[in-house]
Parts: structure tokens; C-alpha cells; sequence
């Protein structure tokens, strides 16, 4: 396909309008406090599922006991899944969702499953299996500077610590992303994004319990090389030896160049890295870019294109942005960009692409128009092939990406919150020399335009993430009603 290269001012290129798949896409929008199912093929709203509903005993001071008032529940990673038994297909979904209140030490993050009730007949969600709480002490006695709680599975019973800081580190706060390594009946494993607490954790749930068993921490405390505040994406990749790395996404980083921050770190100074199996624990593989950084990165994955080769792809959040984000006025200065890296051309082997230092190739743009301000706060990109579920691999053209228009519900924000395909050809020869580091006038940066569809809000107040479904069960109805403005 042509990439059009802009100069580094607005684009003012006329974007070729695509279509959005006919698939329903499973949003979750944070500061609405509610996941919705859509149609985005007639832009139909099929299903709405507000957290207090969804957990009323988290969220719903008129259920829950203990909860303040002023309680409510922002949904992050949603991870939507159909399940097949003798009584036909189910929809079910397993999530992410942050409990806030005015009393902050009321918050904690609880990742939980459900299966829906059918849509014809009003039942509450069946709970299947659910984390509300950590144990460290098993694995990680006595080391206070992970978390000082010494009765981890009693409720509540990280509140009698000093601080809020020191409760916070004995429980999930803000995760905004969670990988399943591996389930059975009996118990699930986790990779957990802990974003308030700046670490990423695996966890072993037995699912006869809530509370889990902490089996790793990475972060400042175990390793020197953390540089990263924040993280909001975490995945795991493939190894040729069998193993498997792990790829952070930290929107922030530190600014302590000592211990292995960045010069002028701060929120929104953020980076990609990758880490390895260690002997013992995990080494530092790559960070990127390999100087300066990424303005408030999300969502990065690595994928592999059709004709084999391995590419870095995130949304690069405020990517084409007026300034770095502690300056920047939300309403006017904020514009996203999806930044893309590619691996050395002569990997052979499954996995051999995570070995070395990715380069950076450009950042792609949507082009303003009279109508369409461009990208926002791109929050996530995903490939997609047509009627298969999940990350498409080997990624063809087709992506998926969630716009929360601004970073949070801004009355006068200029770009539209929602949903967008574009078209990416991933074995364009388009590349550049530069670093792809964000600064004020991107002369690190190469932008380039190309083709997206109109963004789709459908009421979406700050949608965070979009997963497609392309069958759904007897938990989403057939038909619903047509999305709101």
C-alpha cells in the first residue's frame, strides 16, 4: 500500500474512509464505569454492563458493605472469551476493574470472570472464579520493601499499615492490564500489570479462594534495571528456547539516571521494555527507544507481518502532540500517533526477534480534516483477520484501535472518544533514521498518514480498551438499539 510521509505540521491529506468489521467489539469504557458490546457494522448497541451492577458488592454502596458513598469502579483490561457446553455457547468475560473512593484507602483492583446471564431472562453475572487479594509472605517473607502485610488473606488486613503507600504495595491498585498463563479447573495464573504500584506480578489463584500467591515481582525492589513508572501493558513472548520474555509498557518512567531512569523522566516520559529469563530472576534485553522516550505510551505488542518479519507496535499516546504531557492542555495540544519498530531482517527462528535492540521505522498519523480532528489518546492498536478470534498472527492490514479522545472525560476536548480501523502494511519499505524519541518539534519522529475509517463513539465517554468478538453466546443479544450520539 502508499504511505504518504507528512512533514512534521498537521497533515491536511484527505484520509480515504474505511469501514469498521462486522464484529461486535467489547469496550471498556472507564470513566462511564461500564463495558459495552457493539455492532460496529450497523453501529448497533447490543449490550451494556455497568459495574455496579457487575460487582455490586465492590461498587454499589447500596449493596456492599463498608463502601463509602462515593464509591465507584473504572473497568480497565477487559478480556471478552464464548465458551461452548452441553447447553450451547456462553458469553463470558474476564476483567480488570479499580475500586476509587474519596477515602483512597478503600481502592484495590479485583481481576474476576464471569459468565453472563442469558440475555433473555434478567440474571446477575455468575462469578467463576475471582483475585481481591495477595499473599506475599509465602515467597516473599520478610521483605518489607515488597509489601510489610504478615496476615495477607484476612480482608482489610494490609489497613493497619502506616501509610496508604505501604497498604497499596499489599494489593493491586490500578492494573491496567493481565495476561492468563495458564488455567485449569482447579486454579489460574496470572501476569499482572500492577500500575499504581509501578511493578508487574505473577500470581497462582487457587480458584476455591481470592486470594492469590504472588510467584514473581518485577520491579524496582528485585530488579536494577526498572527504570519504568506506570505500567499499563504487559505481555508475554515467545522464546526459541521454549521460554518466554516479557514486554512492559510503562507510560512514565523515572527521572534518577543512577538507577537507571531517564534524563527528564517524569509522567508521561514513558518506554517499552524487554526483559529475559535470568539465572536467577530476569535480565534487561532492550528498552525503546534506545535514547530519550515515548510520550505516554499504551498497549505495545510485538507482531509478526505476512512475509515473516518482526515488528514493535504501540500506540503512542500523545505521539503527535504539541508537548510533553506534564505541559500539554489536554483540550488543544493532545494528538496521537501509532509508533511502529522493526527487528532485525535476519531473525530465522520463533522468538530469535526479541534478541536485539528494535529500529524505529515512523509513527503513523490520521490526517485532519474539516470533520475528523485526528487522533486523540490512542489508547491501544491490535490487528485483526476477519472472522478469526483474537490477535491475528502472522498481522495482516486490517487494526483496530481505541481512541479515548482525551486522557480523561474533557468537556472541550477536540477529538472524538471511540473506535477506528486503519490499514497498515507492515512490509512497507517506509523507514526512517531517526529514533523515534518524542520532543517538542518531533524531529525525531517521522509521520505518516494513513487511511482509518471515522471514528465510531457510540456514547463511548473514555473507552480504554476494544477486544472483537466475531460469534457471540446465549449472554448478547441479537439485536439492540442504535448507538447514541
Amino acid at each position: 500500500m502508499l504511505f504518504l510521509l507528512t512533514a512534521a505540521c498537521t497533515p491536511d491529506l484527505e484520509p480515504t474512509v474505511l469501514t469498521l468489521p462486522d464484529a461486535v467489539a467489547v469496550v471498556a469504557d472507564t470513566d462511564a464505569r461500564r463495558v459495552q458490546y457493539i455492532r460496529l457494522a450497523d453501529q448497533e448497541l447490543l449490550l451494556t454492563l455497568h459495574l455496579k451492577a457487575l460487582a455490586p458488592e465492590d461498587c454499589d454502596p447500596a449493596v456492599g458493605v463498608g463502601i463509602p458513598e462515593d464509591a465507584a469502579c473504572l473497568p480497565f483490561q477487559v478480556d471478552p472469551e464464548v465458551t461452548t457446553d452441553s447447553d450451547g455457547a456462553h458469553d463470558e468475560l474476564t476483567l480488570a476493574y479499580d475500586r476509587v473512593a474519596g477515602d483512597p484507602w478503600f481502592e484495590r483492583t479485583t481481576i474476576e470472570r464471569v459468565r453472563l446471564g442469558p440475555s433473555n431472562v434478567f440474571e446477575p453475572p455468575t462469578p467463576l472464579w475471582r483475585l481481591d487479594a495477595l499473599d506475599f509472605t509465602t515467597n516473599f517473607p520478610g521483605e518489607t520493601s515488597i509489601c510489610a502485610n504478615t496476615n495477607p488473606c484476612e480482608p482489610g488486613a494490609e489497613d493497619h499499615l502506616a501509610t496508604l503507600e505501604e497498604a497499596l504495595r499489599c494489593r493491586l491498585a490500578q492494573v491496567h492490564d493481565f495476561d492468563v498463563l495458564y488455567e485449569d479447573a482447579a486454579s489460574v495464573d496470572l501476569l499482572i500489570a500492577d500500575s499504581e504500584n509501578d511493578r508487574v506480578l505473577t500470581v497462582h489463584l487457587d480458584r476455591s479462594t481470592t486470594c492469590g500467591v504472588v510467584t514473581d515481582v518485577m520491579a524496582a525492589t528485585t530488579l536494577g534495571s526498572w527504570a519504568g513508572r506506570v505500567p499499563n501493558d504487559v505481555d508475554t513472548i515467545p522464546l526459541g528456547d521454549g521460554g518466554a520474555g516479557v514486554l512492559v509498557t510503562f507510560r512514565s518512567t523515572n527521572g534518577d539516571v543512577d538507577t537507571g531512569g531517564i534524563a527528564g523522566g517524569g509522567n508521561g516520559s514513558g518506554v517499552v521494555m524487554f526483559y529475559t529469563p535470568g539465572d536467577p530472576g530476569w535480565e534487561h534485553a532492550w528498552t525503546f527507544p534506545a535514547a530519550g522516550f515515548l510520550n505516554s505510551p499504551h498497549d505495545t505488542s510485538i507482531v509478526t507481518s505476512e512475509s515473516g518479519g518482526h515488528y514493535l507496535i504501540g500506540a503512542h499516546s500523545n505521539g503527535y502532540g504539541a508537548g510533553f504531557q506534564d505541559d500539554w492542555k489536554l483540550t488543544t495540544d493532545g494528538f496521537g500517533s501509532i509508533t511502529i519498530a522493526s527487528f532485525p531482517p535476519d531473525v530465522s527462528g520463533p522468538g530469535d526477534h526479541v534478541s536485539g535492540q528494535p529500529d524505529y521505522r515512523h509513527d503513523l498519523v490520521v490526517s485532519m480534516t474539516g470533520t475528523d480532528a485526528g487522533l486523540g489518546f490512542v489508547r491501544a492498536v491490535q490487528p485483526f483477520l476477519a472472522g478469526v478470534p483474537g490477535i491475528a498472527d502472522p498481522a495482516g492490514t486490517d487494526w483496530i484501535l481505541t481512541d479515548s479522545g482525551c486522557m480523561a472525560g474533557e468537556d472541550a476536548c477536540q477529538h472524538t472518544p471511540g473506535i477506528r480501523t486503519i490499514t497498515l502494511d507492515l512490509d512497507d519499505p517506509t523507514n526512517s533514521d531517526e529514533s523515534g524519541a518524542f520532543n517538542a518539534d518531533h524531529s525525531e519522529q517521522a509521520h505518516v498518514a494513513v487511511a482509518a475509517s471515522a471514528p465510531l463513539a457510540c456514547g463511548l465517554a473514555v473507552p480504554y480498551v476494544v477486544d472483537l468478538l466475531w460469534v457471540t453466546g446465549d449472554g448478547v443479544p441479537e439485536s439492540g438499539e442504535a448507538c447514541p450520539e
